[in-house]
């Protein structure tokens, strides 16, 4: 089954090579939403690489894909991402060479933050939502089948049949019933892990809130994504889930609905969590159990808090403390201190949690300083442009939002590119809503008017004439 699963990659990474306008960007939604965990080793990465593919047919449109991000503030990004990408090829142990550099390349660059230029520069003159809401709306419902199997078996099969024929290691062995015997059970769906699967789910949601307000989803489609979504961010099993679902909706209702009206909405829902918690006892000790995410030390097993981040903090400053500018390089965390087998050669650091560990570890303060700095650029590229596309810089905020809380609290996993993809999207909205001139701005054209002429002029006239 692993081999019909590469094959299918493999058909799908052609379709993108071979197709034109929003169709070449379609197979990204369905690879993030289902075939993010598909990983086959009897193809090469390479070749079954839907991003390189993706930018190999850009290379035969290159100038007006160039010139359609030239003179945006993505350019400038760009330039940005490229240069944190040399330094961190200059300071990588494990990417030497012209081969690492290429490696690096694709990893940080084509895979990464430049799908956010494929989404625009795909989006930019099209309005393609409501083909985009079509394409995931059946990706839910095929997402959603196996996470209620996952549920019912206690097993993922779907991550079994993606693994099938792998090279596996510690993390990867008997990954689909990794959580079946476990003391916190988790659904994974068709996702590598719980984690994963929830974040899609938040971020659909608000695609497709976003979708329901402009128009291009209609109400059956809406309530059973809805469903969807709303069962992976439960069934995930993850608190950080229901707390970027929770923040994510309530940036993007705030945005677009106001904020007395917001108040209101939030005040009765407060009231609601509060009837419910008074009557219902296994109901409060849920939300007591939810709320051990934020304590110094928790006593919840396969639980993080916030001593442990903070002892993590320390041993990664510790380790930097020979070269904190640029950290130790690409990958040290996962092959020289060999999580890659699983067990992480430091105990302190196993299951290191936070994007911002892993920067500074690996990439010194500078890697941080042009993450924070790309994100905060976009972030008020989206809020200055809030006049001229309210509901978009919402759903672009809002998305923003979800990731950044998610990175910070568990890692960036594969949130990353569904993030950038969204964005993509958005920011082409507002592009081709500044292109059109409201009504009221529009230049009236001067139509000659053609005077009366009174009784006694046509008499003097005809006077005249004779």
């Amino acid at each position: 089954m692993g081999y019909i699963l590469a094959l299918l990659l493999l058909i799908l990474s052609f379709w993108v090579f071979l197709q034109r306008g929003e169709r070449k960007i379609l197979p990204f939604f369905i690879f993030a939403i289902c075939l993010s965990g598909v990983s086959v080793s009897v193809y090469p990465q390479t070749i079954i690489n839907i991003h390189v593919f993706f930018f190999l047919s850009l290379l035969l449109c290159w100038k007006s894909f160039y010139r359609s991000f030239n003179k945006t503030i993505l350019w400038w990004l760009m330039l940005m991402m490229l240069m944190a990408t040399t330094v961190l090829w200059l300071h990588s142990p494990n990417f030497q060479g012209p081969s690492g550099a290429l490696r690096l390349f694709k990893t940080e660059l084509i895979e990464k933050y430049l799908v956010i230029c494929y989404a625009f520069f795909i989006f930019k003159n099209r309005n393609s939502l409501h083909k985009i809401l079509t394409v995931s709306f059946y990706c839910l419902i095929v997402l959603t089948f196996f996470g209620l199997i996952n549920l019912l078996l206690g097993h993922s099969i779907f991550v079994d049949w993606a693994l099938e024929g792998s090279e596996l290691n510690a993390v990867t062995q008997d990954a689909g019933g990794k959580y079946e015997l476990a003391e916190r059970f988790r659904v994974m769906a068709m996702h590598p892990n719980p984690f994963s699967y929830g974040f899609i789910c938040v971020a659909m949601l608000l695609l497709f809130l976003y979708g329901k307000d402009r128009g291009s989803v209609n109400k059956l489609e809406f309530y059973t994504s809805l469903f969807c979504c709303l069962f992976g961010i439960v069934a995930c099993g993850c608190r950080t889930i229901v707390v970027i679902a929770f923040g994510g909706f309530m940036v993007y209702y705030t945005l677009t609905r106001g904020v007395r009206k917001s108040v209101l909405f939030y005040v009765a829902g407060v009231l609601l969590i509060v009837l419910i918690l008074s009557v219902s006892p296994s109901a409060a000790e849920k939300f007591n159990f939810f709320l051990t995410i934020f304590d110094d030390r928790s006593n919840v097993s396969g639980s993080s808090d916030l001593n442990m981040r903070s002892r993590q903090l320390a041993a990664v400053l510790l380790y930097i403390q020979n070269n904190p500018l640029y950290g130790l390089g690409k990958d040290y965390f996962y092959l020289d201190m060999d999580w890659a087998s699983g067990n992480s050669r430091d105990a302190e650091l196993h299951g290191m949690e936070g994007v911002y560990l892993n920067l500074l570890l690996e990439r010194g303060f500078i890697g941080l300083f042009f993450y924070v700095l790309f994100w905060i650029v976009l972030t008020i590229k989206f809020f200055i442009s809030r006049k001229k596309d309210y509901q978009a810089v919402a759903f672009a905020l809002s998305v923003i939002a979800a990731y950044l809380v998610f990175a910070i609290m568990t890692g960036e996993l594969n949130s990353t590119f569904t993030t950038l993809l969204l964005c993509g999207l958005a920011l082409a909205d507002i592009d081709r809503n500044e292109t059109i001139v409201p009504k009221r701005k529009r230049k009236k054209v001067a139509v000659p008017q053609i005077s009366k002429v009174t009784k006694d002029e046509t008499i003097s006239n005809s006077n005249t004439s004779i």
